[in-house]
């Protein structure tokens, strides 16, 4: 499991790696036609670059909020995955589980980024029945650690 600072850099560079091929920003007017492709897509990097900067400053709501309209604008799978971190940052966990669910389903994801997600799932679906049960996690922890310290131990008397 990547430490939480490794994780906010792979988002952040994830995003501004997004950002840094795209041709500079023209801006627009109110009375601007609609987007063309070329806008569309030059907008979806403006907002993945937003939202990895947003990740990195901890600001997650920003960060989901921009992830998320990148997404609207263009699909990208990794999207996915920097919004489910964003909500999961929140506390949002059913939320976060949802995206990862939806990311790990996609073509086309790379195989250790999907390894992630479905480990953040299983832990997210953890938390999530441990939280409609009443019981927090640091409880169930405390519990855990509990039971494996009063086990006997198994050495051997040779």
């Amino acid at each position: 499991m990547l430490s939480t600072k490794t994780q906010a850099l792979a988002v952040a560079s994830v995003a501004l790696a997004t950002f840094l091929s795209a041709p500079p920003a023209h801006a627009q007017d109110g009375n601007s036609p609609p987007q063309s492709a070329e806008e569309a897509e030059l907008s979806y990097k403006e907002y993945a670059k937003k939202g990895g900067e947003a990740f990195a400053a901890k600001n997650y709501v920003e960060a989901a909020e921009a992830f998320e309209r990148a997404y609207e604008l263009k699909p990208v799978p990794n999207l996915l995955y920097n919004i489910g971190r964003a909500r999961e940052k929140l506390g949002e966990f059913e939320r976060a589980n949802e995206v990862y669910t939806r990311f790990v389903t996609q073509p086309d994801v790379e195989l250790k980024a999907r390894q992630d997600a479905l480990q953040r799932i299983k832990t997210l679906q953890e938390v999530i029945a441990l939280k409609k049960s009443g019981e927090s996690v640091d409880a169930a922890r405390r519990a855990r650690t509990r039971s494996s310290a009063s086990r006997p131990s198994r050495k051997s008397s040779r």
